[in-house]
């Protein structure tokens, strides 16, 4: 008996170890929107200010320099002193981070912006006249080779560098639509909306529904429509975070099953993988990891009940954007 409650001892000292949240001293008084790595550098959004940590969060920096606008106050006409207002900022909200080598660009509430690292300050993408329209409200970014595809308010725009870091824009085949997440695979380009999930197999041109086996319902207050928020690739898999679970697709997205088995929240905020491991950040029921077929909680007592906007990792923590501040987990170990 002694043997087997040592044993019992160990297993859960075990347990408790791989679930050890570790406290970033990043700190804000805006809650997080993202998270995105770019080398060693870990990059974090919020709702008025971007920060960057060069030491695995140890300590941060803020780079917010071209990220807000400047409003001149005029002096009191009486001359009086006590009534002259200091100049006011109105910073950016940065929801979305994105990078490619080493340029890192940002989605605002005022378009793109592209981050010039020797100058540490943010320029916004310059476009040729014969640009259809700007983006505003940049909620998602993905990169490709020869692309920036921008999911707005407004649909998905497609952006091209022409010479001297002058950028040509054109609409998508997928307009007037909100577009909350992108994501590239070999073959498609996934898009995440109010109205399920979109594919396209031509770089943006045109987009087919790709909602078979979602849970889509319309027009029931009660039930509100599938929101899609975070999509991510694990070899032949295709996991779709959702507001009503976790969806799997094997095929391409030609098809998806709810993935949900002991998820205990199911608004999903943010997917990332990392070899064979998929983590999940929910709206209110903390993080948690898929085991085999089943998801697990990776939540200590202060982590069970918050808002997760944002996983990222790295080559040796898995980061959470926890409502506003940062903490971080070490890998697990890969799965046999």
């Amino acid at each position: 008996m002694k043997n087997i409650l040592i044993l019992l001892s160990f297993v859960a000292l075990v347990g408790c170890s791989e679930k050890k949240w570790q406290k970033t001293n990043f700190s804000s008084s805006d809650k997080i929107n993202c998270i995105a790595l770019n080398g060693t550098s870990i990059f974090v959004g919020t709702d008025s200010y971007l920060f960057k940590s060069e030491n695995n969060g140890k300590t941060w920096d803020t780079i917010n320099k071209g990220l807000f606008d400047t409003f001149k106050h005029k002096k009191s006409p009486k001359g009086d002193t006590k009534e002259i207002q200091k100049d006011s900022i109105a910073p950016y909200k940065i929801f979305t981070l994105a990078s490619k080598e080493s340029n890192m660009y940002a989605g605002t509430d005022h378009g793109i912006f592209m981050f010039n690292p020797s100058e540490k300050i943010w320029h916004p993408l310059k476009y040729d006249t014969n640009s259809y329209m700007k983006p505003t409200n940049v909620y998602t970014l993905a990169i490709t080779d020869s692309n920036i595809f921008a999911g707005s308010d407004d649909g998905i725009f497609i952006l091209k560098q022409k010479k001297n870091s002058i950028w040509s824009i054109q609409p998508s085949g997928l307009n007037n639509l909100a577009v909350f997440t992108l994501a590239v695979s070999k073959n498609y380009i996934f898009a995440g909306t109010f109205a399920g999930m979109f594919k396209s197999s031509n770089n943006g041109l045109t987009w087919k529904r790709s909602n078979k086996g979602l849970k889509m319902k319309y027009n029931d207050p009660l039930d509100p429509p599938l929101l899609t928020l975070s999509i991510v690739f694990n070899g032949e898999n295709i996991y779709a975070g959702t507001n009503k679970g976790v969806y799997l697709s094997k095929n391409e997205g030609e098809e998806w099953t709810a993935y949900n088995k002991g998820l205990s929240e199911k608004y999903i905020t943010s997917l990332a993988t990392y070899e064979n491991n998929v983590y999940a950040g929910t709206y209110s029921g903390g993080a948690f990891i898929l085991k085999d077929t089943i998801w697990e909680s990776l939540n200590d007592y202060d982590t069970q009940t918050k808002f997760i906007s944002s996983v990222v990792i790295n080559d040796s923590n898995v980061f959470f954007g926890i409502n506003n501040t940062i903490s971080k987990l070490p890998l697990f170990a890969k799965k046999k």
